[in-house]
């Protein structure tokens, strides 16, 4: 009787064990990022992540660009094994900024290659974006939209067994942002760095120390901002002298911001530089 109930809990132990590895092991749909020096066109890379063999795939995406100033263009690439199935639909709603695609490994026939990259990262798709000629700096997220018909974005199973939702990941245009370099008016010669910074732990869940060196005194104000450009957090500017500085955001500052991306700019009125980090909860 010891025995069976020690089996029993073996047993129920490596279930638990399995289905917490089957929860971690979700198929994914990932979109690049791009940081674009006030170009006209620029290209989004999307990557899959499978568990499974994946035969159908169905993905509607937006830019939200105010104005849609940066929008969707044509000329999307596919690359294996998407190049050997046998219907790829692009559908571009163009007043709504939307990009829909639609595809299928097989229609009949023989059977073609399915999408498995066993958990590897893979690209699978470029998208091509265009970027009108007076489009303001700005940060332009491209995210799911809801189709009544193939959801906002999905995966399907090659054995027709239902698919699990899949995991997500939207991208970002940061386009003409500062860089981290910038040039003086009127001289072609770039202007001397007056400070760099650092930004760590990241990803963090709750504070991140911004190390901060001057090369001269500086009025220096340290704000953050979310993927859409706005700004949810700003330090009062404050002078500091030459020399090292390690500067705390801790909870204190995100509190109220949801986990996700977002960029830390430090700024001393004429310069700026700006750094990505990762908030996650």
């Amino acid at each position: 009787m010891r025995l069976t109930k020690i089996s029993v809990l073996i047993c129920l132990l490596l279930a638990l064990a399995a289905s917490a590895i089957a929860q971690e092991q979700q198929d994914s749909l990932i979109i690049g990022s791009v940081y674009l020096d006030c170009d006209q066109w620029t290209f989004i890379r999307v990557y899959a992540v499978t568990f499974d063999s994946i035969c159908f795939l169905s993905a509607s995406l937006h830019i939200n660009s105010p104005e849609n100033q940066i929008r969707w263009g044509t000329g999307t690439q596919y690359f294996p094994p998407m190049t050997s199935w046998d219907t790829i639909i692009d559908s571009l709603i163009y007043d709504e900024n939307i990009m829909m695609t639609i595809a299928w490994a097989d229609i009949g026939g023989d059977p073609n290659e399915p999408l498995f990259t066993n958990g590897q990262r893979q690209h699978i798709i470029t998208y091509r974006v265009g970027i009108e000629l007076d489009a303001q700096p700005q940060i332009a997220c491209i995210d799911t939209v809801y189709s009544s018909r193939y959801g906002s974005a999905f995966l399907g199973r090659c054995d027709e067994q239902p698919s699990p939702p899949i995991a997500f990941i939207p991208g970002c245009i940061y386009y003409c942002q500062p860089n981290e370099i910038i040039e003086s008016e009127g001289d072609d010669n770039k202007a001397m760095i007056p400070f760099n910074f650092t930004s760590y732990p990241n990803p963090s869940s709750t504070t991140f120390e911004v190390k901060l060196n001057l090369l001269q005194e500086n009025q220096i104000e340290i704000s953050a901002y979310d993927i859409l450009g706005r700004k949810v957090i700003t330090k009062p500017s404050q002078l500091y002298s030459s020399g090292s500085y390690n500067i705390l955001l801790n909870d204190e500052y995100f509190h109220n911001c949801p986990p996700g991306v977002y960029l830390i700019k430090v700024s001393n009125g004429s310069y700026s530089e700006v750094k990505k980090v990762t908030l996650i909860r």
